[in-house]
C-alpha cells in the first residue's frame, strides 16, 4: 500500500538498499524488519513507485514483492536471498552487498556487470589480506617503540607483503620470527594469552578490512570499500556543489537542502572514521577488552555502512550526467535531471541516529523541504522535470509571503 512520506528515526526502520534492476524505483527500494510485539516481519520499501514527485513510499510484505512489481531473474534471486541474511537487529547492508555482489557475478544478463561483481570479490579478499599485514604492522610499530627497536618502529604493511610473498625461504622464516615476537607482545601488554591473540586477530581483521588499511592516511589508504565510498561521496559534493553555484536562481532551495543532507553524512561518518584511527592507534591494547571492543567495531560498521547506504546508486547517476554533458560545451541539461533524480532518493540520517539524545527531530523539517522540492520540480503532466514550473512556484511562494507580510504590517 502507498503512505504519505514518513521519516523514519533510526537506520534499521530507514531499512537498507536493495538495488534492483527491474525499473529506476526498484534500483532504490529497502528491505526493513518491522517488530510488532514478539511478531517481526520482513518489509519491502519502495520509493517513488508511482512517479515519485510527492514522496510516497509502497510498503508490502518482503514475499508478496514479486505480486506488486515484475522482477527478472537477477532481482529474483536477489530477493530470494534477502531472508537468509536478516540478523537479529534487521539487516546489514554490508551483508546485501556481499549478496548483491554474489548475485550479479553469476545472474546477471549484463556480462560487464558479472565480471565486475567477480572482481569485486577478488579485490575484497585482497583488501582483507593486505589490512592483515597492516595490523601485524602496526603490532610491531607499537612494539619496536615500546622495546626501543627502531627496525621494528618503522615496519609498514608495503615491507610485510614484500616479506610475505618472497620466494627466498629465509624471508617467510624472518616474518614468521617477526609475528610471533609481536602476539608476544600484545599479549604481555593486553593481559591474555599468545594463542587467545592469534585467535581473535582475524574476526578483527574482518571487522576492520571494509575501512581499509590500519593507521593508512586519507591520502594514502586506497582501500576498503567503505572508506572508498566516503571519498567518492566527498568528490560528489564538490561537483554537486561547483554545478548548483552556476545556477542560484534555480536551485537556491535544493542547494541549501542537497549540500546539508551530503553535510551531515560526510561529517557523520569522518567522526567515526577517526574514532576507528584512534582506537586501532593501540591496537595491542584492542585484544584486551575483546568483547567491548569487538561490539565498539560493530556499531562503528554498523554507523558507516548505514549512513553511506544508497549513495552509490546517485553518485553513479550523477556521474554519468556530467560525462554526457561534457561532450557539450556549457550543457546543463543531463545534470539538470539528475539534480531531480538525486532528490528523489536522497538517504537523509535518522535524527535519532545523528543526535540520540536530542528528542527534536530536525530531520523531519528536511525531509519535508525535499519532498516539497521534488513536487514543485516535476511536471504534473509529464513527470519531467521542470525548472521554469519549479521557478514560477517558488515565484509565488515569495509574493504569497510579502503579501501577507504587508497585510500584518498595514
Amino acid at each position: 500500500m502507498a503512505n504519505n512520506i514518513s521519516v523514519a528515526q533510526t537506520f534499521e526502520r530507514r531499512g537498507t538498499t536493495v538495488p534492483f534492476t527491474a525499473n529506476e524505483s526498484l534500483r532504490h527500494a529497502r528491505a526493513r524488519v518491522y517488530e510488532h510485539g514478539k511478531d517481526r516481519v520482513l518489509e519491502a520499501v519502495v520509493p517513488s513507485l508511482g512517479g515519485g514527485r510527492r514522496g510516497e513510499l509502497m510498503v508490502v510484505p518482503w514475499k508478496d514483492l514479486p505480486d506488486f512489481v515484475q522482477l527478472n531473474e537477477r532481482d529474483l534471486q536477489l530477493h530470494e536471498g534477502i531472508p537468509g541474511i536478516v540478523g537479529k537487529n534487521g539487516i546489514d547492508p554490508l551483508q546485501v552487498r556481499e549478496l548483491v555482489n554474489k548475485v550479479n557475478a553469476v545472474h546477471s544478463d549484463d556480462p560487464d556487470i558479472r565480471a565486475q561483481a567477480q572482481a569485486q570479490a577478488r579485490q575484497d579478499g585482497e583488501d582483507k589480506e593486505v589490512v592483515r599485514m597492516s595490523c601485524i604492522a602496526q603490532l610491531m610499530r607499537e612494539c619496536g617503540i615500546e622495546r626501543g627497536d627502531p627496525v621494528m618502529a618503522n615496519a609498514n604493511t608495503k615491507t610485510l607483503v614484500e616479506l610475505m610473498t618472497a620466494e627466498e625461504s629465509k624471508a617467510h622464516f624472518d616474518l614468521e620470527m617477526l609475528i610471533d615476537r609481536v602476539f608476544l607482545f600484545a599479549s604481555q601488554r593486553s593481559g591474555v594469552s599468545v594463542e587467545n591473540v592469534r585467535d581473535w586477530l582475524e574476526p578483527l581483521v574482518g571487522l576492520i578490512t571494509p575501512f581499509g588499511t590500519v593507521k593508512g592516511t586519507q591520502t594514502d589508504r586506497t582501500n576498503g570499500h567503505l572508506f572508498l565510498e566516503h571519498v567518492n561521496l566527498m568528490e560528489f559534493r564538490k561537483s554537486v556543489a561547483a554545478y548548483l553555484d552556476q545556477k542560484p536562481d534555480e536551485y537556491g532551495a535544493t542547494a541549501e537542502v542537497l549540500l546539508q543532507v551530503i553535510d551531515q553524512t560526510i561529517m557523520y561518518v569522518d567522526e567515526r572514521i577517526v574514532t576507528l584511527d584512534s582506537l586501532l592507534g593501540s591496537f595491542a591494547n584492542v585484544f584486551g577488552k575483546q568483547d567491548a571492543n569487538v561490539s565498539y567495531l560493530i556499531k562503528l560498521r554498523r554507523d558507516v555502512a548505514f549512513a553511506l547506504d544508497g549513495w552509490t546508486a546517485l553518485i553513479d547517476r550523477w556521474t554519468e550526467a556530467d560525462a554526457e554533458d561534457c561532450k557539450k560545451a556549457g550543457s546543463t541539461e543531463h545534470r539538470d535531471m539528475a539534480v531531480a533524480y538525486v532528490m528523489n532518493f536522497l538517504p537523509i540520517i535518522p535524527h535519532r541516529e545523528l543526535y540520540p539524545d536530542d528528542g527534536f527531530d530536525t530531520q523531519a523539517s528536511i525531509e519535508r523541504a525535499r519532498v516539497k522540492i521534488v513536487a514543485a520540480m516535476h511536471s504534473w503532466s509529464t513527470e519531467a522535470l521542470d525548472v521554469e514550473l519549479a521557478r514560477r512556484v517558488e515565484k509565488g511562494q515569495q509574493q504569497r509571503e510579502e503579501e501577507e507580510a504587508g497585510r500584518l504590517i498595514s
